[in-house]
């Protein structure tokens, strides 16, 4: 049985395995930059750009209107891709940036989800999406929390997809634009199940940039 809030339409012909892609890492981008709120002509970092999520936040976000940064380890092997899908810029990480930011959606976690809200303007908005810097945990100096200069009303905000009401609908829009090919899913390993332990080891060892599909047959 599964709730009908998390039940999105598929568009017929739609290639199914790049639709597979769309309820976790498409879901969670396009909630996420809805919770910074309005997007048009604001500045958007999007940290750990290069993942599933992260490909599609920063789809989204341009799409949205915004004026996107991406963040990725390896700005000189991914930034021409990053920028293929709608970034306007590509730094190394939150230190990269030459001004303060509106919004953020950290994939990473750790240090830089601490140097990524430090970097917010007044008003802005961190949403804390993915948590892959386990070893590293997230420790905020004295006075990151202060608000003078500029940094009022600043928002750190939690975010769990499951708890998100309503999804059906965006899940239908995102199958939609996939199938139109107006979002790329970024599917970069694709096979059949006899080769899962490929795609795994591709995914642990942090090789796999995109999503991974297996095909059932």
């Amino acid at each position: 049985a599964v709730d009908t809030d998390l039940m999105g339409t598929v568009p017929v012909g739609a290639d199914l395995g790049a639709i597979s892609t769309v309820p976790v890492a498409g879901a969670s981008a396009l909630r996420a930059l809805r919770r910074i709120g309005s997007i048009v002509g604001r500045r958007i970092l999007v940290t750990g750009a290069t993942g599933g999520t992260g490909r599609y936040a920063v789809q989204l976000a341009r799409l949205g209107g915004a004026h996107v940064i991406a963040s990725t380890g390896d700005p000189d092997a991914h930034g021409e891709s990053l920028r293929a899908l709608g970034a306007h810029e590509v730094v190394a990480g939150p230190a990269g940036l030459d001004a303060p930011v509106d919004g953020v959606v950290d994939l990473v976690g750790g240090a830089q989800l601490v140097d990524a809200f430090t970097r917010l303007t007044r008003g802005g908005t961190l949403v804390s999406v993915g948590h892959v810097a386990v070893d590293e945990g997230e420790h905020f100096p004295y006075g990151a929390l202060f608000g003078n200069e500029g940094r009022h009303d600043r928002s750190l905000v939690t975010f769990y997809l499951l708890d998100c009401p309503d999804l059906g609908p965006d899940l239908a829009l995102l199958a939609a634009k996939v199938a139109a090919a107006e979002l790329d899913a970024h599917v970069s390993w694709r096979g059949g199940w006899d080769k899962a332990p490929e795609a795994v080891e591709a995914l642990l060892e942090r090789r796999l940039h995109g999503k991974a599909v297996i095909d059932l047959r």
